[in-house]
């Protein structure tokens, strides 16, 4: 996820009962039939402690239960792990330790992965795609994650608020005058296809074209726009963090809805995800934004709910509607 979740309104937690030294019991206020699901969450990974005596210099410090255990971090450069001896679980280490380095941009990591001063990278740029199975030969691994990419909207900007509310026409016009197919065969060249839902695929409830307006259709993308009353000032703005390989599609996709609508359209460059996630938290985005998320659990409602109910963690645009509530309410309710 790409998201910090809301601050806790209270220290404990009702419903939780010790039993003994290895058991506890966890009543819910309301049936919750993924809850299994959750539990499997890394937020929920014991913690030792320490940590709990000091949270903040166990952040800095972390103790964990793994593999490898904790040397060192250097912010914003690296953070150094190594083999934890002692460990007694099924995957011991079969290496020294590892090295986590960190980039400002992919391409300049994509460069040490070829001369061999980093064994993995888990992303390549855009501009490096048609060229990285030539280059790195049997290292390429190109297969498919449960993970979204989307542009959401900042509805608390003036742009979608003043003089009225957005009318929902207006957005689903924009989406319809992207052409996915296009972009992700030729800017990402293959590697992404096309959304055409709100949920990964390999996540449980996950239904091909789901709706209407991830279809590309100039047409009708001007005329939703036009039913409802036009894009205010007639221009928007993609925020994303340019340390991340998005610029290049952030960029077709202002040139599509150009082309298709007229409609003026830029990116909103961030130097780094830290600044483009602070300037969501503080709801400085001016129009749209960049957002990824990757399932925490192989569940539908950790798209749906965890991202357009009202108020929850996931959801920084400020989208709410009642009916979708409900609805997230109703299936949260359900029984399996």
């Amino acid at each position: 996820p790409e998201a910090e979740g809301a601050k806790p309104t209270s220290k404990t937690l009702d419903g939780l009962k010790v039993v003994d030294e290895n058991t506890f019991t966890i009543e819910l206020a309301k049936p919750v039939p993924y809850f299994a699901h959750k539990l499997a969450y890394i937020s929920f990974a014991p913690l030792p402690e320490s940590f709990f005596k000091d949270p903040k210099a166990g952040g800095e410090k972390p103790v964990g239960n793994g593999p490898y255990k904790f040397k060192s971090w250097d912010h914003k450069k690296q953070i150094e792990i190594v083999r934890y001896d002692d460990y007694q679980g099924p995957n011991k280490a079969k290496n020294g330790g590892v090295i986590f380095k960190n980039y400002t941009t992919l391409e300049a990591a994509y460069e040490d992965l070829k001369s061999g001063n980093v064994d993995v990278l888990r992303q390549i740029a855009p501009k490096d795609l048609p060229v990285y199975r030539q280059d790195l030969g049997d290292r390429a691994v190109d297969q498919p994650y449960s993970s979204i990419q989307t542009l959401a909207i900042a509805f608390y900007a003036d742009q979608w608020k003043k003089p009225k509310p957005v009318d929902p026409k207006v957005i689903q016009g924009l989406s319809m005058a992207i052409d996915r197919a296009t972009i992700t065969k030729t800017v990402l060249n293959g590697t992404r296809e096309p959304a055409t839902g709100w949920v990964a695929k390999g996540v449980l409830g996950y239904q091909p074209n789901a709706v209407e307006v991830t279809k590309f259709d100039p047409a009708k993308a001007k005329e939703l726009i036009q039913a409802g009353g036009g894009v205010p000032n007639n221009k928007i703005s993609i925020q994303f963090n340019a340390d991340g390989g998005h610029k290049e599609w952030v960029d077709a996709v202002c040139n599509s809805i150009t082309q298709a609508t007229g409609v003026e359209c830029v990116g909103d460059s961030k130097p780094d995800f830290q600044a483009d996630l602070t300037a969501r938290k503080n709801q400085q985005v001016k129009s749209l934004y960049r957002s990824g998320w990757v399932l925490d659990y192989p569940v539908n409602a950790n798209f749906i709910s965890d991202l357009f109910r009202t108020g929850a963690g996931g959801n920084q645009g400020g989208f709410s509607n009642k009916e979708l509530d409900a609805k997230i309410a109703k299936a949260d309710s359900a029984k399996t």
